[in-house]
């Protein structure tokens, strides 16, 4: 048989009247990518061109079958394949051109965006992964240099089932294709791969995205996929859930048999671990600035999305002892105990927590009345890492007398130059509004919020940089 027989009898010069290459998008062993112009449709494509060196005609008899397989794969998560032919003096295929970083560069340029989004990056992988496993396609090849955060709302994955055969056509090869560092120990010993192997994949991607740095970075990179225990994300992101760092562990283990079985397996149990862990929000800002309101805004908001959101709210109006200025170490302290026992509670009953102020606010009215207390650091800092958002909230108005609330002007500066100076000393990652976006607020809000509680895990905002 003819390889590519069941092909189009294309040819260079029709390749090139359909497609206008525009710009050069990459290059490695197995070909060219270029952004181009399909003229007969009228869209912008992207074209992989062949490496004509690595044509066998087994290996192009072959990769025409799988890309007619993978051609057929219709899922949000992964970047559809529209033809494959003879062209530019090699063999082609047209693809969906997709605009947006990888997650390797996000994990490199934007690592507090990856970390705050990472379950919804996770599940969005994931929930490709399991869609091609479901129609027995294997990638062989996942790495986070392989997905593209489009628009900065859906991740979709390049090559899906094309991989594999592109790996297949370099003929120096050996049996161990994939890339090193995102290699299963079966794929390292030559064995023939299955879901299981992507599963181990993802271990490696996720450990990426979670840490910012790969399980086995330098050395022997093969033989620690085969030998070395992966070490424990957690250990080097201290804020990782714990669930989330067992998870990856699980997706690594060197026998294949202990990782979960295929994407399906995988994105049940990513889900449980979604729906097991709240996600706990806190607005940070002196008194007088309308915390609570917000509160209401943004609860009222996202109930109508159908998501189970509890507040934590007005802690220190139920103190028994006084606060403002008067307040004291004692009232601080019920404040503060009071307020971690409450969004304890609505964490282990509720999907999203609202709370109208942090930790931090209350021990900047302790700091202002007593000075520092070094005795508080150790559980303040702990307690400041459960936070999934922190939200600074100005000063746009002068406090007003409610029955409770101070309304001395200095006093509501001085707290707020307090909380900047703690958030700076601490390095805490903060969403800052700005006093004359604030009819805007609920929707600058609810742009980070959505991506993290709301049911469709396509929703990314627009603008990472806050």
């Amino acid at each position: 048989a003819v390889p590519g027989q069941g092909l189009a009898t294309g040819s260079t010069t029709d390749a090139a009247a359909r497609y206008v290459l525009e710009q050069e998008l990459g290059r490695g062993g197995m070909g060219v990518v270029y952004r181009a112009r399909d003229t007969r449709l009228g869209r912008t494509v992207a074209i992989k061109i062949l490496n004509p060196r690595q044509h066998t005609p087994e290996a192009i008899r072959r990769f025409e079958r799988e890309a007619r397989a993978a051609a057929a794969i219709s899922h949000p998560g992964i970047v559809h394949i529209y033809d494959f032919d003879r062209g530019f003096s090699s063999f082609y295929i047209s693809m969906e051109f997709v605009s947006g970083p990888t997650l390797l560069q996000l994990v490199h340029e934007e690592p507090p965006f990856v970390r705050r989004h990472l379950l919804a990056l996770m599940r969005q992988v994931v929930d490709a992964v399991s869609y091609a496993h479901e129609l027995h396609v294997v990638h062989r090849d996942l790495k986070p240099a392989n997905m593209i955060l489009a628009d900065r709302r859906q991740v979709k994955i390049l090559d899906f089932g094309i991989a594999r055969r592109l790996d297949e056509l370099d003929l120096s090869a050996s049996g161990a294709t994939g890339t090193p560092y995102y290699m299963a120990p079966e794929q390292v010993l030559g064995e023939n791969p299955d879901e299981r192997t992507d599963i181990y994949a993802l271990g490696v991607t996720f450990f990426q995205l979670a840490t910012g740095t790969l399980p086995f970075a330098t050395g022997n990179i093969l033989r620690a996929h085969l030998e070395q225990p992966a070490p424990d994300p957690q250990a080097l992101a201290p804020d990782l859930e714990p669930a989330v760092s067992h998870l990856i562990l699980r997706c690594l283990a060197k026998d294949p048999d202990r990782r979960p079985r295929d994407g399906a397996a995988l994105l049940a149990a990513l889900d449980s671990l979604d729906h097991g862990v709240a996600v706990k929000v806190a607005l940070i800002g002196t008194h007088g600035v309308g915390k609570t309101t917000l509160c209401f805004e943004l609860a009222a908001r996202l109930k109508r999305q159908d998501v189970d959101v509890e507040m934590v709210r007005e802690v220190a109006r139920r103190c028994p002892l006084p606060i403002n200025r008067e307040t004291s170490v004692a009232a601080q302290g019920w404040i503060l105990h009071t307020q971690m026992a409450w969004e304890l509670e609505a964490e282990a009953d509720h999907r999203l927590v609202l709370c109208d102020r942090s930790a931090l606010d209350n021990y900047c009215y302790l700091v202002h009345a007593a000075g520092p207390q070094p005795g508080w650091e150790t559980l303040l800092a702990a307690w400041l890492r459960t936070y999934d958002l922190l939200i600074k909230v100005p000063i746009w108005t002068t406090p007003r007398w409610d029955g409770v609330r101070d309304t001395d002007i200095a006093f509501q500066k001085d707290i707020d130059a307090l909380l900047d100076e703690q958030l700076e000393h601490r390095g805490l990652t903060v969403l800052r509004l700005s006093p004359p976006d604030r009819p805007q607020w609920g929707d600058v809000v609810m742009a980070h919020l959505e991506p993290l509680v709301c049911p469709q895990p396509a929703l990314f905002p627009e603008d990472a940089s806050s």
